[in-house]
């Protein structure tokens, strides 16, 4: 697991500081890779015989380039385990790229704020968990592929805007 790592690490574009690199490989390595390699009974070598070291770099930095979301990164690493295929061509093969298009989520924003009119309730009375519900209603519309940072931003400015 330790030469795949190094190997993660040497892979990810030589711009992105090592210490970063070293973060980033960390997190998918034992995060997401190790999951998988636990619910499939299997070590890093079957593993990487399906998702080569530069399959994941590959995916690693469609995420942190904010091209995909990192729910769908995780979905796309077990596809890239289960059949093989690199991220590039799972990525043209569905709808996956994140939405971070502010004008095409703000219609998200707007029917899920109407249709939750018990949340926008608890946020006027001060509870902020609700914009969680209501940024989550969002994801759930979007299937996970809504930017949730801009999500989050253009929720709270609705709100505002009805409360003013």
């Amino acid at each position: 697991m330790a030469d795949y790592e190094e190997a993660f690490i040497a892979s990810y574009p030589s711009d992105v500081p090592v210490k970063e690199r070293a973060k980033i490989s960390s997190n998918w390595i034992l995060g997401e890779v190790s999951r998988i390699m636990n619910a499939n009974t299997i070590d890093i070598t079957e593993f990487s015989g399906k998702v080569s070291v530069t399959g994941l770099v590959r995916l690693a930095e469609l995420n942190s380039q904010g091209k995909i979301s990192s729910a769908t990164a995780k979905t796309m690493l077990e596809e890239m385990y289960r059949t093989g295929k690199d991220a590039d061509t799972l990525l043209k093969e569905g709808d996956r790229t994140q939405i971070s298009d502010a004008s095409q989520l703000e219609e998200a924003v707007i029917q899920a704020i109407g249709a939750n009119p018990a949340a926008v309730a608890d946020y006027r009375a001060g509870k902020e968990t609700a914009v969680k519900f209501l940024v989550g209603q969002v994801m759930k519309v979007t299937r996970g592929r809504a930017n949730p940072q801009l999500v989050n931003e253009l929720m709270k400015k609705k709100l505002e805007e009805e409360i003013s």
